[in-house]
């Protein structure tokens, strides 16, 4: 874990990461992402006893599609599980920014830092991205999600807590890289940010 942090040292100290960590676990099956990420953020957002087999335990739907060789969720699939996630633990007055950029241009670049910038500065809030994972790690082109630990706008680079078994730790990508990742040509289920904030701040 920690040689993934090299490139930038350890994250800042108000960083998301620290906050992520005491819950941060790989994915229980390989396409169970979706559960992994939403279970490390209710964590985060104080709600701790609402891990990964929890959620599942709940939600027969969610279990059957991140089964071990599932089909996972789409977007939309992913934000709703958030959502009664996020109710099931008493946190139903946070607020969801929901951003699907549409292509990897300038404009959508700047916005996509904003985001990440924003979300970086604030106590109260987590952020999750989905992504191509073939595109940003070089591996099957696969949907994939998992929070974000921290954003450092000065280089660009933001550390991707990747919830995959296979590549488990926090990693640091170049925000172009991410944006690229998440506007592959095609994708019929366009990918995200999403910045859940406690009590409604905006």
């Amino acid at each position: 874990m920690v040689l993934a942090l090299v490139w930038a040292g350890l994250p800042g100290e108000t960083a998301d990461y620290w906050r992520l960590l005491p819950h941060y676990h790989a994915q229980v099956t390989d396409s169970a992402c979706s559960v992994a990420s939403v279970a490390a953020a209710l964590g985060a957002l104080g709600a701790g006893r609402w891990n990964q087999p929890a959620l599942l335990a709940v939600d027969v739907d969610w279990r059957r599609a991140t089964g071990q060789g599932g089909d996972g969720v789409s977007f939309a699939e992913l934000l709703e599980h958030l959502r009664q996630g996020l109710e099931r633990a008493g946190l139903d007055d946070a607020s969801l920014t929901v951003y699907q950029p549409a292509d990897a241009g300038p404009a959508t670049l700047d916005r996509l830092r904003r985001l990440l910038a924003a979300g970086a500065a604030g106590s109260d809030d987590v952020v999750l991205v989905t992504f191509d994972q073939g595109r940003l790690w070089g591996d099957a082109s696969v949907g994939h999600v998992s929070p974000v630990g921290d954003y450092d706008a000065a280089s660009g680079r933001v550390l991707i807590m990747d919830v995959d078994g296979e590549r488990f730790g926090p990693l640091w990508v170049r925000d172009r890289d991410l944006l690229a990742a998440m506007t592959r040509p095609g994708n019929d289920d366009p990918d995200g940010v999403v910045v859940i904030r406690r009590n409604g701040v905006s």
